[in-house]
């Protein structure tokens, strides 16, 4: 299969779009546009749906997820959004940080398929609020809910990397710093 633009400059993908100087561009972002769509008069046009850096710098200082924002623009949009382009505008807006450890809730090294457990994410939210850092309403509300339930049920998480679930609840009482952990169970 040949790749790259048939003779007269002109890209059988990016049908409209002159390709300059020979190069070949590999994605839309490439091309600086988020959308090509076809208009009556002019043929393919570029539209941007995403919002413009100063709106994604509010939605991300909110607490909203890369996932929330991609949702919410396609809700308002009508074109689906995948939370890794929008991962991609906030990092080329310079709005990204490293990821943040939350060494004090999360004092293990987690293998990659734990990452997104129920628990780890709201060791991360517990983080989050302990540092000052605002959480979207929701999440906020479900940490409180989560809270509520560990205190209930007498029980702290901890963590146990060889097994396939990776978290779990035990018998315990929060750390000093009143973390709902335990590095480490007796017996396991």
């Amino acid at each position: 299969m040949r790749h790259g633009p048939k003779a007269g400059g002109r890209s059988p993908l990016y049908s409209g779009v002159h390709i300059l100087a020979g190069r070949w561009p590999r994605t839309r972002q490439q091309l600086g546009v988020e959308k090509c769509v076809m208009s009556q008069d002019h043929g393919y046009v570029n539209v941007k749906i995403l919002p413009d850096r100063a709106e994604l710098e509010r939605l991300v200082r909110s607490g909203m997820t890369h996932r929330e924002i991609a949702e919410m623009v396609a809700r308002q949009t009508g074109q689906p959004v995948r939370r890794s382009t929008v991962s991609a505008a906030i990092h080329r807006a310079g709005l990204s940080s490293p990821a943040k450890k939350y060494a004090e809730e999360i004092p293990w090294r987690l293998k990659e398929r734990h990452q997104t457990h129920y628990a780890a994410r709201m060791l991360r939210l517990l983080g989050r609020r302990r540092a000052g850092l605002s959480n979207a309403s929701e999440m906020d509300q479900r940490l409180d809910s989560w809270l509520a339930q560990l205190a209930d049920a007498h029980a702290v998480v901890t963590y146990l990397p060889t097994t396939e679930d990776g978290f779990f609840y035990v018998d315990g009482v929060p750390n000093e710093r009143g973390i709902p952990v335990i590095e480490k169970v007796e017996g396991l």
